[in-house]
């Protein structure tokens, strides 16, 4: 497949990135996009080009040579396109706050990629263990914030430079036996039936308190999200179902 070397073709396009996952995509002339679904773009086609979902899109940030895969395209608007390399997850939202790190710590909003369940590199995928993957930068309040998370009492592991010198990940263990099993029913798509104390961990972690807020909702079966269901799927909900999606457990392995 080939690789678009932005360095090389700066009149197609400009780069903003946006986030540790996504990056925005400023064409400079017309464009054409082919749909692969409802939501998403397969190719964006310029005169004598094209970009295809997989396709590693190289730029310059921060004075350092890194690249994005455009996993999944969006149009943004008709002049910008949305680039995502990955997806936030049910690890993220359900398991990170488990591990009672201070929220600021996290680098959520700059670095993070996602936390993950289970792990292509190890063997040790039973549960017990979390990965939480960033995207590498050289900048100092980087650096810093590794230490900060290596200093934490159930990190064990830090891996560093992971896939072409692009992300760090670092390995947590679970210690508390009602958080691994709650984790496991969240697995099996049974968001409700987790413990009071792991909710309300989730729910502050999000600051999402309040009972109509969408992950409350979700936790809790509420009436809003029950009805939300029944509209979109034209029936009753059955009582002894939850209102969430069973994880799919390639969203929650790091498997790049």
């Amino acid at each position: 497949m080939e690789e678009l070397q932005i360095q090389k073709k700066p009149q197609l396009f400009s780069v903003e990135v946006l986030s540790a996952k996504t990056i925005l995509l400023l064409p400079k002339t017309p464009v054409s996009t082919i749909r692969l679904d409802k939501y998403h773009f397969k190719t964006i086609n310029f005169t004598n080009y094209s970009i295809n979902i997989g396709d590693k899109i190289h730029f310059k940030t921060n004075s350092q040579d890194t690249y994005y895969k455009a996993n999944f395209i969006y149009k943004e608007d008709k002049s910008r396109l949305r680039i995502n390399e990955f997806e936030s997850n049910v690890s993220s939202a359900y398991f990170l706050p488990l591990l009672n790190i201070k929220k600021d710590y996290l680098l959520m909003e700059h670095n993070f990629i996602n936390c993950y369940y289970q792990h292509y590199n190890f063997k040790h995928n039973d549960g017990e263990y979390l990965y939480l993957i960033y995207r590498y930068s050289p900048i100092t309040y980087y650096a810093k914030f590794i230490d900060i998370l290596q200093k934490q009492d159930n990190c064990i592991q830090y891996l560093k430079d992971v896939n072409d010198n692009r992300f760090d990940c670092f390995v947590f263990k679970i210690i508390d036996e009602i958080i691994m099993d709650d984790i496991k029913l969240i697995l099996n798509g049974k968001f409700s039936h987790i413990s009071d104390k792991s909710k309300s961990v989730i729910l502050n972690f999000h600051n999402q308190n309040k009972p109509d807020s969408p992950i409350s909702q979700i936790l809790n079966k509420g009436e809003l999200r029950r009805n939300e269901l029944e509209e979109y799927f034209g029936c009753k909900m059955p009582d002894n179902i939850d209102y969430a999606e069973k994880p799919k457990i390639n969203e929650e392995r790091w498997q790049i």
